[in-house]
């Protein structure tokens, strides 16, 4: 037993020096290669080839592709304001609201805010976006809430970049700075009517003549029209209207939604400083065409009066 003890010990070692060769050729640093198994019932299962990551030959990366933007369906189109776009949703604008814009190819930008009119420089941009300059608005006061919102809402929207879209007829504004804010507007008529709504022919009783102002009426008695100072309306049958305020000529147009309503938008007077005995009777005239006004015809006398304000409104006569 003792002459075998070496012969089992040399034959074990060299079972161990065989197990662990390796085979001469072979690259010690090279990646093992995977080989199939068996799986049970007789598969044979191949290790999953790794996906190839896709080429970047035709892109950079971090590049996004520009978006294809039509300029066309924005420019030398009016838009008219049919609502607000708020946090808690867009709120429509009133019936009588004139708010309206207008982006020509040029870049230049006309805005009526319902109650002032204006103009701005526009930089049209290839994303999608616009940049509007300083807007030069006049300074009328909106005496309606309402409009006075409207108003606020879209020179808050064009005061800056504006991020556009267009879908039909159909023009949505979004400022780059602000969110929860914006507006939603519709491409007007061929004739720049701003006034929505449908209309009708305006009544024959109403054209032709001048309807000279002889007073306000008012919560107490009848306010007259002071001496010296003429105002006017002239209704033509194509929905034109003259006006006269007792010191600024101008033009507007009407919109009849039904034969006892009607809507005036659109205004564009001269801009002579009016002081004194003119220039309050102007403001209270201006006042009276912000708001949708009934009307009612006795003889050669014109009564016009808001359809949401009381004891107020105008009295004309047929010159």
């Amino acid at each position: 037993m003792r002459r075998l003890l070496p012969l089992v010990l040399v034959a074990v070692t060299a079972l161990v020096a065989c197990g662990s060769a390796t085979p001469a050729g072979s690259d010690d640093n090279a990646p093992s290669v995977p080989t199939a198994t068996t799986e049970p019932g007789g598969t044979v299962a191949t290790p999953a080839t790794p996906p190839t990551a896709p080429s970047t030959a035709d892109s950079e990366p971090g590049t996004i592709e520009p978006k294809e933007v039509n300029l066309d369906a924005l420019v030398d189109r009016r838009w008219v304001v049919e609502a607000r776009v708020t946090i808690v949703g867009p709120q429509p604008v009133p019936s009588t609201s004139t708010a309206a814009l207008t982006i020509a190819a040029d870049g230049s930008l006309t805005v009526d805010t319902g109650c002032n009119r204006g103009s701005a420089t526009v930089t049209l941009g290839d994303d999608g976006t616009f940049t509007v300059g300083p807007l030069l608005t006049r300074k009328m006061a909106c005496i309606d809430p309402d409009l006075a919102a409207v108003e606020s809402s879209l020179l808050a929207t064009l005061s800056g970049t504006v991020v556009w879209s267009v879908i039909g007829d159909r023009l949505s504004l979004t400022p780059t700075m602000m969110s929860d804010t914006g507006l939603e507007l519709r491409a007007g008529d061929s004739s720049g009517t701003s006034v929505p709504g449908p209309g009708v022919a305006v009544p024959d009783a109403l054209v032709g003549p001048t309807w000279i102002l002889e007073s306000f009426i008012t919560v107490g008695p009848i306010d007259d029209v002071p001496a010296g100072v003429v105002a006017s309306l002239r209704f033509a049958a194509d929905g034109t209207l003259e006006v006269q305020t007792g010191c600024n000529s101008g033009t507007a147009h009407v919109r009849f939604r039904d034969l006892g309503s009607f809507a005036v938008g659109d205004l564009t007077l001269t801009e002579i400083a009016c002081d004194g005995d003119a220039g309050a009777v102007q403001a209270r005239v201006l006042a009276q065409l912000g708001h949708e006004l009934h009307w009612s015809l006795d003889g050669d006398v014109l009564a016009l009066y808001p359809a949401d304000v009381t004891d107020t409104g105008l009295t004309l006569r047929a010159a």
